[in-house]
């Protein structure tokens, strides 16, 4: 997969996870992403938590989309669990 169809891919995931349209991904929203994919509610809790210190170098609480690429570049296992 070239960069441009990684870049459209990442692009469609995110608006599709910033399910309030604000631009940036919640910790609410970040839940509901782990939930698809993680099974016990304390697994899933502590995923967001990990997913959120990873990615959420500003500290707001909120991914935006250049902190997802980022992230995604730095943390291969995040690319496969998001996109």
């Amino acid at each position: 997969m070239g960069f441009s169809d990684a870049l459209e891919k990442a692009e469609f995931y995110f608006s599709m996870y910033d399910m309030d349209d604000d631009g940036s991904l919640s910790r609410e929203e970040i839940y509901k992403i782990m939930s698809f994919s993680h099974g016990e509610v304390g697994d899933r809790i502590l995923s967001v938590h990990n997913a959120l210190s990873v990615i959420d170098k500003d500290g707001d609480g909120n991914i935006d989309f250049n902190e997802l690429l980022e992230a995604v570049k730095r943390e291969p296992w995040l690319e496969k669990m998001l996109l």
